[in-house]
Parts: structure tokens; sequence; C-alpha cells
């Protein structure tokens, strides 16, 4: 709690939105507003920006607590840290992305190897093109 609000004992009674947000009305999307439609357990991950601090990634969870009448009593919210799986994601994205890049880079330039090879200008071409061939292990057409 100290991490993403500033105080592990909060005391004040009030509104989550208020309280921790800042803000006058539920979030967009508020994983409680969600459970007390539904009755059942509601998540959101939302990324978390609090002034002075690292902005970073956090998954709400919110569950219902039935009476023994069968009324919802009260909610339990819990809040998971998710900044350093979010992080990995984005990196692996970021990767397969420039790895696709660089892929379609290569097949443009081994076309353009090939297309050089099979030309009139191969003739002068040739005498590097044995280099050029085991480098990229480029076969001739």
């Amino acid at each position: 709690m100290r991490f993403w609000y500033g105080s592990e004992d909060r005391k004040d009674a009030g509104k989550c939105y208020a309280l921790y947000h800042g803000r006058s009305a539920p979030c967009e999307s508020c994983p409680m507003q969600k459970a007390k439609q539904s009755g059942k357990t509601e998540e959101k991950e939302v990324l978390f920006e609090n002034t002075g601090r690292m902005a970073g990634w956090k998954r709400v969870f919110c569950s219902p607590v039935y009476g023994t009448n069968g009324e919802i009593e009260l909610f339990v919210e819990y809040v998971r840290d998710m900044t350093e799986e979010r992080k990995a994601a984005l990196s692996a994205e970021l990767v397969e992305a420039q790895n696709r890049e660089l892929l379609d880079i290569f097949q443009a330039a081994k076309g353009l190897i090939q297309e050089i090879l099979v030309s009139p200008v191969a003739v002068d071409a040739a005498r590097h093109c044995h280099f050029i061939e085991q480098q990229f292990q480029i076969g001739r057409p």
C-alpha cells in the first residue's frame, strides 16, 4: 500500500476513488462498481500514475462477500503490482517486432542479391558473391 498510495495504514473513511485517486466519482470500469452489479469477482488492469512516484501497472480485484442471508455484506479489494510482468511482456513484444522487421529486411536483401546473381552484371559481381553467399547462406537459383 505504501508504494502505491503513500501509506500502509489508511484510517480515513471514504471511497477509494477519493482517498487514493483524488477523484469525485468512481474510475471508469471500476471493478468495485462492476462487482456490485454482477455479484461476482471483477478485475481490471490499470496504468497507475501518482505525482512524484514511478508509474506502473496494477491489477485490481474486487470480490463480494455474502452473508448468511444471501445478501452482499462487504467487498474485499486486492491490488497486485503488475509492473514487472507488463515491462517483460512489452519488451518481448518489442523484440518480436524487431525480429520481424529484420527478417523482412533480410528477405528483401536476399531477393536483391539473387537478382544480381542472375543478371548480366553478375559477371563483375561474381567475384564477391561467394563471400555474400557464405555470410547469408544463400544458394544460387
